[in-house]
């Protein structure tokens, strides 16, 4: 997998702004996992969890603190079975940041577990 950013030479930008998996054998189609929203702090994560669940909305992973990029998140899915992340806090980077290769491991510092099926394609088709 890889975490790819846009490259603003000096200026600051989040460690991704795409990210790419590949499929596991038994996947026979291409989707896109989910999309990601950046909000302004821990605080509105936490206020904004507590909102959407009381509204019914459909809570898929989290809260919970990722370490490839080190942001608060929490993933939600809307109507259509798609999965969308609210992240807060999260790594910088610039033209000054080395590039690195890591062995991926587990995805989270903290929160709850990661669900089974977190990487399935639940969407309406």
């Amino acid at each position: 997998l890889t975490f790819m950013h846009l490259d603003l030479g000096e200026t600051y930008s989040d460690h991704h702004c795409f990210f790419m998996q590949r499929a596991p054998p038994e996947v026979n189609k291409t989707f896109v996992h989910h999309s990601s929203y950046e909000i302004a702090d821990f605080d509105t994560q936490l206020i904004g969890h507590e909102w959407l669940a009381k509204q019914g909305w459909k809570a898929v992973w989290g809260v919970g603190r990722h370490i490839l990029g080190s942001q608060i998140f929490d993933y939600w899915e809307d109507s259509s079975g798609f999965k969308i992340e609210h992240y807060a806090d999260g790594d910088v980077v610039n033209q000054d940041t080395p590039m690195r290769r890591d062995v991926a491991g587990p995805i989270s510092v903290w929160g709850p577990e990661l669900p089974k099926d977190f990487g399935v394609d639940k969407t309406i088709s």
